[in-house]
């Protein structure tokens, strides 16, 4: 970690360990996390950044979550559920989909909103990029988690031929699954990027297929757009990993 983003993370990793309560310690953590991830990505504007000025940063970006969560809070509300409940209603499963859905049978949803790895990009979901470049494990340190997964692992398969197929084997796998679990014209909304849209598009759609899926009838068409911030590897006129694309089908 180079010794300006040290000098402004670690003074403050160690003030959130100081908070009492744990739900304190939590919001804390996402605060640093995502300042951060914004000094990882954007260091010439916080290289000479003074402590005094990150914690006004730090200041704004507590106040941009607490607005959220108001907003969340408000908008429960008029689906009558009042605040205190709010925690209750939210389940967070941590494993791989199929074996967390195979257990619960009991499950039945309507609607299913996912962005899956995209096939052959190179997405870095464990590392942080300093300037796009130099890769951190920042995140793992600032949650207190320990990270023992390559690329792979998140991607669902490497960037080479004998990953892409793991990678729509698996993709099957847990669309199947995914498939179990939903009601009768069901609707699952992805979007997605592929490092080759003209084959590998078409691949996606015939796995979806496979596993019990048809393309939606009213959103028939796929919507794209150019990636905002998009990394120069992949703004290349060959590649087509700064495009995402909204697919919707149906069960």
């Amino acid at each position: 970690m180079p010794h300006w983003l040290s000098a402004l993370v670690v003074p403050a990793k160690e003030s959130i360990e100081t908070i009492r309560s744990t739900r304190g310690r939590q919001a804390a953590t996402a605060v640093l996390m995502r300042l951060g991830q914004r000094a990882v990505e954007a260091p010439r504007l916080f290289e000479d950044m003074t402590v005094d000025a990150w914690r006004l940063r730090a200041e704004d970006c507590a106040d941009s979550l607490l607005r959220s969560l108001e907003a969340l809070a408000l908008r429960s509300e008029d689906h009558g559920v009042p605040r205190a409940r709010i925690a209750e209603r939210i389940q967070i499963h941590n494993g791989r989909a199929e074996s967390v859905l195979a257990r619960r049978h009991d499950w039945t949803s309507s609607l299913v909103v996912t962005s899956p790895p995209y096939p052959g990009v190179h997405v870095l979901y464990h590392r942080w990029q300093l300037a796009g470049r130099r890769e951190l494990a920042l995140p793992f340190w600032i949650a207190d988690e320990r990270d023992g997964s390559g690329p792979s692992y998140y991607t669902m398969g490497g960037r080479h031929a004998k990953g892409l197929e793991t990678y729509f084997a698996t993709l099957l796998t847990v669309m199947q699954a995914v498939r179990r679990n939903l009601r009768p014209h069901a609707a699952l909304v992805q979007v997605v990027s592929f490092s080759d849209s003209r084959t590998q598009r078409r691949r996606f759609g015939d796995v979806l297929v496979e596993a019990g899926y048809q393309r939606h009838p009213i959103f028939h068409r796929a919507s794209w757009r150019r990636i905002p911030g998009r990394r120069w590897y992949a703004t290349d006129r060959q590649n087509t990993a700064s495009r995402e694309f909204l697919l919707v089908h149906r069960a």
